[in-house]
């Protein structure tokens, strides 16, 4: 290569290697996003409030104080950035606006829980909207906009429950408490269990999720029993007066002040029914069988039901039991007979916690 070839590439490296600068970037405004998952609860004279606030900017940046999650990883913090969030609650009757109510610090990424007592005026009347939003502010004060509200409905609350107490039944847990003197239309008693110290129990146990039931209150039972309950376990009851509200498109409930009650460990200790029906016949000895005293009676409903005993009293002697085991069946051959005695029969239900019934009527029978 010459040198006048030389000459005229040494340009064309340099040209090469530098590229094109991309358009400046403006400067990060650092605007939180706008809340996406805004709900609100009714009790009574409170609204609670629950929102997750924004991990990344309007921008995809993410707010001082967040850390980025992994692509299996939900976004978590690791020095949690105070922001501002800015409440304002919404009369949609008598105000065009939603008015600010509140101003809270809440955290970059993590679920926030803020408690609106309502004013008088809101519980009291025919039962209309109410509109919550949320915006939250950065250090300098400025915001991305508020929430889509989220609605409760306004007027009087179902009155508080009072009084819950549980007790272990045959059926189960009865709960009770003081009936509502009021009789409002649509209005139900939500119940929840939940077994207490659910993580030390079995892993068959089938008590662990919370259950709820419900039950009409127009009028109020004062009362239920939870046939679900199982024993041997302990139970913390919630209960709560609820109404349902429908508002334009809107279906909402409204809740009373709820009672808490713990079971205690439920203890089987209720006896099955006596069974019924007893009926005893002899057969006399021939060539083909030994004497023998063929028992039958009416079956027990009982669903814990295990078995039945049969008893056996020889003359004036005292009853003695002649089964081993509980029998599954309602009849029973007795073979250990002899001629010429007369035998008195009696049989109890036993269920399988080992709770046994009283004895049945007695049924006498003479071999000859």
């Amino acid at each position: 290569m010459n040198r006048r070839a030389c000459v005229l590439l040494a340009p064309a490296i340099l040209l090469a290697g530098c590229a094109n600068p991309a358009p400046p970037r403006p400067p990060s405004l650092n605007l939180p996003r706008a809340s996406t998952d805004l709900s609100a609860l009714r009790q009574g004279a409170h609204v609670q409030l629950t929102w997750t606030v924004a991990t990344y900017t309007t921008d995809n940046l993410l707010l001082p104080g967040a850390r980025a999650a992994s692509s299996y990883r939900r976004p978590h913090l690791a020095h949690p950035g105070a922001l501002a969030a800015e409440i304002c609650r919404q009369d949609m009757v008598s105000h065009p606006v939603c008015l600010p109510i509140a101003r809270v610090t809440v955290h970059a990424g993590e679920q926030a829980v803020w408690d609106d007592s309502l004013p008088l005026s809101l519980q009291t009347g025919t039962p209309h909207l109410i509109a919550y939003k949320v915006r939250v502010l950065n250090a300098a004060g400025r915001d991305a906009g508020f929430s889509a509200p989220a609605f409760v409905a306004s007027g009087e609350a179902p009155a508080p429950m009072q009084g819950l107490h549980i007790r272990a039944v045959r059926q189960g847990a009865e709960l009770k408490w003081t009936p509502s003197a009021r009789t409002v239309a649509d209005e139900e008693v939500c119940i929840t269990r939940e077994q207490v110290n659910a993580a030390k129990q079995s892993a068959s146990s089938e008590n662990k999720k919370p259950v709820e039931m419900r039950i009409a209150a127009s009028p109020d039972p004062g009362g239920a029993v939870d046939r679900g309950a199982t024993t041997g376990s302990e139970f913390r009851y919630t209960a709560v007066r609820m109404r349902a509200v429908s508002i334009g498109n809107q279906r909402l409930r409204i809740l009373g002040e709820p009672a808490t009650a713990l079971s205690g460990v439920l203890m089987d200790t209720f006896p099955p029914p006596k069974p019924t029906g007893l009926v005893a016949i002899s057969t006399p000895p021939n060539e083909h069988h030994k004497a023998a005293i063929d028992l039958s009676w009416d079956p027990v409903s009982d669903e814990h039901l295990a078995g039945y005993f049969v008893y056996r009293a020889d003359g004036n002697l005292a009853p003695q039991r002649i089964v081993a085991e509980t029998i599954t069946g309602t009849s029973y051959h007795d073979e250990a007979v002899v001629l010429g005695h007369t035998y008195t029969y009696t049989v109890t239900a036993v269920d399988r916690t080992g709770n046994e019934s009283q004895h049945s009527a007695p049924a006498e029978e003479t071999i000859e």
